[in-house]
């Protein structure tokens, strides 16, 4: 007995048919992989530009507080200044011009200079040295004050106005100006690594609780500064022995 066999017959165009769906099946890993990489793509661009606006609007939470801790420390040192050329201009003092040259050298810089993030430390420590001619002027006979310079080198940057708190701060807790054998002490110092170290020591009458005083606002100004400006780049230590208080800072600074 002959094998039967079987025939299939086909209508046309079913080989065509056949031949796209095993394309199209064949394909749809790719389409869906196309699919899942360009989902993640558009997601994870999405999520970047969220962290992107929420970081640029960080930045200017922390620019704002910054200029608003700025803007505590530059009226005060102002006003400080007018009044005591206000005094010395009643008086007929010799020395009243000088005193409004050294504000404008100083109003200039914090004008001008400071606008930019970071400065010279050859300015910073300029504006300083001006900040101590004012205050020998207004007391001629006091000879204990003094800011003394090592290895200042002219590439070294810094945020501005920072030193000059700890400055005003010894003039304006300490005893210097009213007490003979008073004093302040600075001295600013880099070493080989671009470490800055700035020491100031000042002489306080103990009955006007000045270490006291000294360790409100204005450090407390100071710290969120530096904790914005150079977090975990720097130390700030303060010291009270007898009659003198000592605050000592090291900044880790950097190059032009």
């Amino acid at each position: 007995m002959a094998p039967t066999s079987t025939n299939w017959h086909s209508y046309p165009g079913y080989e065509e048919e056949v031949s796209g769906l095993y394309y199209i099946l064949s394909s749809m890993p790719y389409y869906l992989l196309i699919i899942a990489l360009s989902t993640y793509y558009h997601n994870a661009q999405r999520k970047l530009q969220d962290k992107q606006v929420q970081t640029e609007i960080l930045k200017e939470k922390l620019e704002a507080e910054l200029n608003f801790l700025k803007a505590q420390v530059n009226p005060h040192f102002l006003f400080n200044t007018l009044n005591n050329i206000y005094a010395f201009a009643f008086m007929g003092h010799a020395d009243t011009a000088p005193m409004i040259a050294k504000l404008a050298d100083i109003l200039r810089y914090m004008i001008y200079d400071c606008t930019a993030p970071l400065v010279p430390l050859e300015k910073e420590i300029s504006n300083l040295q001006n900040l101590v001619d004012l205050y020998q002027m207004k007391n001629s006979k006091q000879q204990n004050l003094c800011l003394m310079l090592e290895g200042i080198r002219s590439n070294i940057m810094i945020a501005p106005l920072l030193l000059i708190n700890l400055l005003e701060n010894a003039f304006k807790h300490g005893d210097a100006l009213s007490n003979a054998d008073g004093f302040v002490h600075a001295k600013a110092e880099i070493s080989a690594n671009n470490y800055l170290l700035f020491k100031i020591a000042n002489s306080f009458h103990p009955a006007k609780d000045g270490q006291e005083q000294q360790a409100g606002v204005g450090l407390e100004n100071l710290n969120r500064q530096l904790e914005l400006l150079y977090p975990n780049r720097h130390q700030l230590r303060t010291e009270t022995s007898g009659n003198t208080y000592t605050v000592e800072l090291q900044l880790e600074l950097t190059k032009r």
